[in-house]
């Protein structure tokens, strides 16, 4: 089992369902885009730390980042100098989030839980 779980709130059915995959230690960091009413772009990344012990969670304000299918390059230079958002460990409250992604009409929730 994985460390960092990622799930999405389901509207209809009212439950969290899995965003796709979870993170290990050894993955590249996990992104999603939230796009702001006022035209501003925000982009969280989450990451596993390399003992497993916990998982970060960061924002990115400003800073290039560029998508290509399912993979989102960030410069290393903006992903040290994001805000941290939180840690997240084993047994810790999941941190939510409300994201308007590239793709989504409307506001949806996600959830990530370091188990």
């Amino acid at each position: 089992m994985s460390p960092l779980r990622i799930e999405a709130f389901h509207p209809v059915s009212k439950t969290w369902v899995s965003a796709g995959r979870e993170l290990s230690p050894n993955d590249q960091p996990g992104t999603v885009s939230n796009n702001l009413a006022d035209g501003r772009r925000e982009i969280y990344v989450f990451y596993c730390s390399s003992d497993d012990r916990e998982s970060y969670i960061k924002k990115i304000i400003n800073g290039l980042d560029m998508s290509f299918v399912d993979i989102r390059i960030i410069s290393q230079e903006v992903l040290e100098n994001a805000e941290l958002i939180t840690i997240l460990t084993k047994g810790a409250k999941p941190l939510e989030i409300s994201v308007k992604t590239d793709v989504s009409l409307q506001s949806r929730k996600i959830r990530l839980t370091h188990i």
